[in-house]
C-alpha cells in the first residue's frame, strides 16, 4: 500500500496543472449547464416565425463544456500514463523496485480520484439542481459510469499505454477516427436491401464486451510485461471485431426471437393490412443514388383501448409471377406511434431503379413483416401549465412558455439520467391574449409524443439531466375569414395538460401478404433530394 500511495502522490505533484484543468472543466459544466434550463426558449427571428434559434449563449457554452470534459480526461489519462511510459526499455522507473500490480493500482487510484469521483459528484449536483434526488438514481449513476468506462476511459487508457508520447497518441487517435469514418462510409455504400438496421441488443452487448475485454487485456499486458507488439495486435483484433459487428450484425438472425410471429395470423389480436391512402402511393427517385423510394400505408386493427403500438422495424419481400424475387433485411422504422383512434402508419421501401423497372411492369405479391412493441397505459394525470418549474410524476420537471401572444409554443422539460418513459401529452391551444381565468372549453387540442420504451436505468451521457422539448401538434398561424393574421396559437398558463405514460407490454411480429400489388408510379418533379 505504501508503494501505491507513493506513486499516486508523485503523479499528483507532477500533474497538478492537468488535474486543475480537468476539475475546472467539470466545475464549469456544473455551474453553467443549469443556466440553459431557464434560457432554452425558441426565439422567433423571422416575421412569420419561419426561422428559429434554439437556446442562447448558455446552451452553446454548455454544449462546448460537454465536449471538453472527455477531452480533459483524454489529456489527463495520457499524461498520467506517459509520466512512466511503458513503451521501450529505457525508462527510469525500471531501475526501481516497482511491482506492476501496485504500479497499475496507483494509476487506477489516480483515475478514480480525478476522473470518476469528480464526474459522479458533478452528476449528483446536476440532479439536485434539476429537481431530482440523487439517491433515487444510484442505479442509473452506476450504469452510466460503466458506459463512460468502456466508451471513453478504457480506450483512452489502452491507447496511452501502447504509445510512447502524447504526440504519438494524438496521431493514433486521429487514425482511429479516420478508420471509424471509413467504416461508416463503406457501410453506407452497401446496397440498401442487404444492410440491417433493426434491433441492436446483442450487437450492443458484444460491442461493450469486445471493448472492455480488449482494452483491459492491453492494459494488463503492458503493465505486466510491456509487450508492445502484442498490445498492438490486441488493438487490431479489437478494432477488427468492432468493424465486423458493423457489417455483420448478429441481431439480424434474432429478430424472430425478439419479435415472435403469431402462431395463427388470422386469430392474432393485432391485424395488419394495406390501408386505403391513395395520396401516399407515389414513388420518388433519388438523384444521388438512383434508388426509388415509395411509401406503403398500413393499418393496424385490434389495438386495445388505452394501448399504443410502436413500429420498430420492417422487412419486405416481392415475388413476381415469373418467379423473380427480392427481399430486404430488417430496416429500422421507430419513432412512430399507432393508436386505436389513428391506426395508420407508413413504411418506406427503397430499391434500385433496375429492380423497380423489373417489378413495375406487372402486379406482384408483396409480403411485409412489421416488428412492433405494444405498450399499455402505466399512469395518467392532469396538471395546469405553469411558467415556472413544475414536476410531472414519472416524466420529469417542465416549464411552460411566458404568457405572451408571440411566446414559444414549446414546453421545456428535463428528465433524470435518460429520456423519459414513453409519454403522450395533450394540451390546449389559445389564440390571442391569454385570459385572466384560463378555460379549456372550445380550445383546439394539440398532442405530442416524448420519451421511449427503453428500460435501461440510464443512457450514456456526460450530464445526468436530459433536456427534451414537448412540441404539440397544430402549431400554425390562424386567419379568420376576411381578417388579418392574428398570430399563432400558443400555450397559456393555467391551461390543462394531460400526461399518459406507457410501459412495454409485449413485442411481436405482424405479417401481411398483399397479392396483386402494383408498384406506384414514378414522379418526375424534383423536390429536395428526391425527384417528386
Amino acid at each position: 500500500m505504501k508503494q501505491i500511495l507513493a506513486i499516486f502522490l508523485k503523479d499528483v505533484r507532477h500533474l497538478w496543472p492537468e488535474i486543475l484543468a480537468s476539475l475546472a472543466v467539470v466545475a464549469a459544466l456544473v455551474l453553467l449547464y443549469p443556466r440553459g434550463w431557464s434560457s432554452s426558449e425558441i426565439m422567433n427571428t423571422g416575421r412569420i416565425g419561419l426561422f428559429a434559434r434554439y437556446g442562447g449563449d448558455a446552451d452553446v457554452v454548455a454544449s462546448i463544456l460537454v465536449l471538453l470534459v472527455p477531452v480533459s480526461w483524454f489529456i489527463l489519462i495520457a499524461r498520467m500514463v506517459h509520466s512512466e511510459r511503458l513503451v521501450g526499455n529505457t525508462q527510469f522507473w525500471l531501475t526501481r523496485p516497482y511491482e506492476w500490480p501496485k504500479f497499475l493500482a496507483a494509476k487506477l487510484l489516480f483515475i478514480a480520484c480525478f476522473v470518476y469521483a469528480p464526474f459522479v459528484l458533478a452528476q449528483c449536483i446536476l440532479l439536485a439542481e434539476g429537481g431530482f434526488h440523487p439517491l433515487a438514481y444510484l442505479h442509473g449513476l452506476f450504469f452510466n459510469l460503466f458506459c463512460v468506462t468502456f466508451i471513453l476511459v478504457l480506450p483512452f487508457f489502452a491507447l496511452s499505454v501502447a504509445t510512447p508520447s502524447f504526440g504519438k497518441l494524438t496521431l493514433v487517435a486521429l487514425a482511429f477516427l479516420l478508420a471509424i469514418a471509413g467504416v461508416s462510409v463503406g457501410y453506407s455504400a452497401l446496397p440498401y436491401d442487404i444492410t440491417f438496421s433493426g434491433a441492436d441488443r446483442l450487437s450492443d452487448f458484444l460491442s461493450a464486451a469486445f471493448i472492455t475485454c480488449g482494452c483491459a487485456a492491453i492494459v494488463l499486458v503492458q503493465y505486466a510485461s510491456r509487450r508492445t507488439r502484442l498490445s498492438w495486435i490486441l488493438i487490431g483484433v479489437t478494432g477488427l471485431l468492432m468493424a465486423t459487428l458493423t457489417f455483420v450484425d448478429p441481431d439480424r438472425w434474432l429478430m424472430g426471437h425478439y419479435y415472435p410471429a403469431q402462431a395463427s395470423a388470422a386469430s392474432a389480436p393485432l391485424q395488419l393490412s394495406l390501408a386505403n391512402v391513395a395520396v401516399l402511393r407515389r414513388a420518388y427517385e433519388s438523384p444521388e443514388t438512383g434508388d426509388v423510394e415509395f411509401g406503403i400505408p398500413l393499418q393496424v386493427a385490434g389495438i386495445p383501448e388505452g394501448a399504443t403500438v410502436e413500429p420498430m422495424a420492417f422487412r419486405a419481400s416481392i415475388q413476381a409471377s415469373g418467379g423473380a424475387q427480392w427481399q430486404t433485411q430488417w430496416k429500422a422504422d421507430n419513432g412512430k406511434h399507432i393508436m386505436r383512434e389513428i391506426p395508420i402508419t407508413v413504411v418506406y421501401l427503397r430499391m434500385r431503379r433496375s429492380l423497380y423497372d423489373q417489378f413495375k411492369s406487372a402486379p406482384v405479391t408483396l409480403h411485409l413483416a412489421l416488428a412492433v412493441d405494444e405498450a399499455k397505459t402505466a399512469t395518467t394525470g392532469q396538471l395546469p401549465l405553469r411558467i415556472e418549474d413544475f414536476s410531472i410524476p414519472g416524466v420529469g420537471v417542465c416549464k411552460g412558455p411566458s404568457p405572451t401572444r408571440y411566446s414559444t409554443s414549446f414546453i421545456h422539460c428535463r428528465a433524470a439520467m435518460r429520456q423519459p418513459p414513453l409519454t403522450y401529452v395533450i394540451g390546449h391551444w389559445t389564440e390571442g391574449d391569454c385570459p385572466a381565468q384560463p378555460t379549456d372549453d372550445g380550445t383546439v387540442l394539440g398532442a405530442a409524443w416524448v420519451g421511449n420504451l427503453d428500460q435501461n436505468p440510464a443512457e450514456f451521457g456526460i450530464t445526468s439531466v436530459w433536456q427534451f422539448p414537448i412540441s404539440l401538434s397544430n402549431v400554425m398561424w390562424s386567419r379568420a375569414p376576411g381578417t388579418m393574421v392574428v398570430g399563432p396559437p400558443h400555450l397559456c398558463p393555467g391551461s390543462t395538460l394531460t400526461f399518459t405514460t406507457y410501459r412495454l407490454a409485449s413485442s411481436e411480429q405482424l405479417n401481411v401478404t398483399i397479392p396483386d400489388f402494383q408498384l406506384p408510379e414514378l414522379e418526375n418533379v424534383k423536390l429536395g433530394g428526391y425527384a417528386r
